[in-house]
Formats: C-alpha cells, structure tokens, sequence
C-alpha cells in the first residue's frame, strides 16, 4: 500500500506547518520517505536537511537511514539556531527579520488592560512598524525611558526656539 496524503482543504495546503522535532521516537531509525510522511513535507525537504548537515546511518547507501535521536537533535538545534533573541531596548523587525532599535521619539506604550503591554515603534532602518509585548514590570520602566525621550526633545525644541 503507497503512500497516500491526508486529505487536506486547500487552504490547509497553502499554510507552511511548523516541524515539530518531538514527533520523532528517538530509538527508531528513519527512511526519507518516513520523515516526510511524518513531518507532512516533502521528500525533497528531507533530502535536503541531508545536505545541510543530517547525518545518515549508512553513508549513501540505499535506503538513506537516519537514527530518531539525531534526526531530533539535528531539528531542535536547526530550530534554536534561527531564532532572534531582542535585547530589552530592540523590537523585532518582520521585514528586515532581525531585532532593531526603534527610531528615536517613536516608541509607545500601551497598556492593553491586562498585566502585560504592547510597546510599539518604527524601525530604524526600513521604516516598517514594530511591535513587543512587555511584561509589567518592564512597561514601568520603559513608560519612564520614554518620558525622559520625550522631555529631552522637548528640551531641544525649546533651545532652538
């Protein structure tokens, strides 16, 4: 019996789905086709995970045999590898995809009612509205970094006046 998809919306189709390393059982060995059917990709996705750095049990030889437990290693740190940390002054920039300092007089605060807040800004180099989800501790002392910003403008504005 082949291999046959789960049947699948269309919609369903087009969204990118998250792997998932902890579907893997570690003390199974793994065929390409195996991965695929279990990660719902194809099998290109992980003949190309074998390029970049998954290694295989026998060495090129058919069937291409990878172990459960350094498939699972190999995802989990492929994972942790593209993740961008923000430092607390730095936002995160979906178009540049990297954290960026905001531009100078465009942060804010907003409190959403809750315990945490959304703090906003522009990015400093493409332009592109940013946003980060502070907890309350930290919007206290970002509402007072903010309002420091803005005293010192007002500041200036009134020398050059």
């Amino acid at each position: 019996m082949g291999y046959r998809p789960a049947q699948m919306g269309r919609s369903a189709l087009n969204r990118r789905q998250r792997i998932d390393p902890r579907r893997i059982k570690i003390h199974l060995s793994y065929t390409v086709e195996d991965l695929a059917r279990l990660f719902a990709c194809h099998k290109q996705t992980v003949r190309n995970w074998l390029k970049q750095g998954l290694a295989s049990l026998n060495d090129g030889k058919r069937p291409l045999l990878m172990q459960g437990g350094v498939a699972r290693t190999y995802l989990e740190t492929r994972r942790r590898d593209t993740k961008r940390r923000c430092k607390t002054d730095e936002l995160y920039c979906l178009s540049c995809r990297e954290p960026r300092a905001a531009e100078k007089g465009t942060l804010r605060l907003e409190h959403l009612g809750g315990p945490p807040a959304m703090l906003s800004g522009t990015c400093s180099l493409c332009g592109n509205r940013m946003f980060k989800r502070v907890s309350a501790g930290a919007a206290v002392d970002l509402q007072t970094q903010i309002e420091r910003e803005a005293e010192g403008r007002a500041r200036t504005l009134k020398q050059a006046d």
